[in-house]
């Protein structure tokens, strides 16, 4: 797995100026914390890096568009590009980044940086005229990829059809992140991924109920199981479904979620099991738990790093410090897992060293602005909490009287 080090943003959303997020560099830290005020600025950094990825990942469909969306409160940013810089490693680290306008690349590199060495190594750089560095083609990025390429299309997205090894470098890491934000919260308890994970992997099931347990949620066991949808199911929809594809969606049934509860005699003995219905008979913050519970030990299992937006929105700070803890606290050896949260929740800031808090806070200009807790003046011995919410570090809104 490759391990995602920072993320630079520049011209994208609330962020003007280029700022860059520390995620980690140091083996040690496992943990990062966002904390800023309502509209600072901290999601649009997990917007900008699904941005990055998307493009990565997608720019060659034909139906593709470029994430445009330069920050609106500036008279020429709609004419300067947005770009994107993320450093990650794996046996070695490397800088990977590109900009681009609303209809195209204007520029992309790739840069790798030796063990040993103290100059980087350039893979490959294209810039806006479309030149290519002299090393491109000799790690098959040259003229000939660049003459395939649409001029909204990165060259390691078109690369990667080609199965060049940097741009399966790149994609590794795409494999090695995963993000929980809004999109994955909607009507269903959790992402349809996670749960057809959930479904197919008792071992991810076993260890998803014992986090719960060790959190206080009393369930006993997870049943994931195919049901068939009646024949009447799509009556009640406004529009006409192709008969091929109602037969598809009626063969492929829905996915029903139970969890196990223990019931009790008048003494308090176990004596039987019941079923509840995920959806109608648990509570919000079950649900909410769940959303991230399945994500997270999958992340510590593989030795992912995990973003999670609005964290401990529905959950008890004691439950919070508790999947901090499960990062903090992973074996010396291996390169572990990384938790990346956006929360207000400061309670949790007592869980936190200075150097894994990260503030969020917009200029009077409106500008997202990162700075980290140690720049903002805090010292390691500090009541971050306390100090936090009294505003000595920034970060805070600012509410008149």
């Amino acid at each position: 797995m490759m391990e995602l080090l920072s993320l630079e943003i520049e011209n994208f959303r609330s962020f003007h100026r280029a700022q860059s997020v520390d995620f980690g560099w140091s083996p040690s830290r496992k943990i990062a914390a966002l904390y800023g005020a309502n509209a600072s600025g901290k999601s649009n950094v997990i917007k900008a890096l699904k941005a990055a990825f998307a493009c990565i990942s997608q720019s060659a469909i034909a139906s593709w568009r470029l994430p445009y969306e330069p920050f609106a409160l500036n008279v020429k940013s709609a004419e300067k590009p947005t770009r994107f810089k993320i450093d990650f490693r794996g046996k070695t680290r490397f800088s990977y980044e590109f900009s681009f306008l609303r209809d195209r690349i204007v520029s992309e590199a790739l840069q790798e940086f030796p063990q040993g060495s103290k100059k980087p190594k350039t893979i490959f750089k294209r810039d806006a005229s479309g030149s290519l560095n002299s090393t491109a083609a000799k790690h098959k990025f040259g003229k000939r990829l660049l003459g395939k390429t649409r001029p909204d299309t990165l060259l390691v997205t078109k690369a990667r059809e080609d199965n060049n090894e940097f741009a399966n470098i790149i994609f590794d890491l795409l494999r090695s992140v995963t993000i929980v934000d809004d999109s994955d919260m909607g009507p269903a308890p959790w992402n349809p991924g996670y749960m057809e994970m959930l479904k197919r992997d008792r071992v991810l099931r076993g260890k998803t109920v014992d986090l719960l347990n060790k959190c206080d949620f009393a369930i006993r066991g997870i049943e994931v199981k195919s049901v068939p949808l009646p024949k009447t199911f799509f009556d009640p929809m406004p529009i006409e479904f192709p008969a091929a594809l109602k037969q598809e969606i009626l063969s492929q049934g829905a996915t029903e979620i139970n969890t196990i509860h223990a019931v009790r005699d008048d003494e308090g003995s176990v004596v039987d099991m019941s079923a509840f219905d995920f959806m109608s008979m648990e509570s919000m913050g079950t649900k909410k738990f769940f959303e991230v519970a399945v994500p997270i030990i999958d992340a510590i299992d593989n030795e992912k790093t995990i973003l999670i937006d609005g964290f401990s929105t529905y959950i008890h700070p004691n439950l919070a410090g508790t999947i901090i803890r499960l990062f903090g606290e992973q074996p010396s050896e291996g390169r572990g897992a990384k938790l990346v949260l956006i929360t207000h929740n400061t309670a949790m800031m007592s869980e936190l060293s200075r150097d894994e808090i990260i503030l969020v806070e917009k200029t009077l200009s409106e500008e997202s602005r990162v700075v980290p807790l140690a720049k903002a003046g805090a010292r390691k011995d500090d009541h971050f909490e306390k100090k936090y919410r009294a505003g000595h570090y920034g970060g805070v809104p600012l509410i008149m009287e």
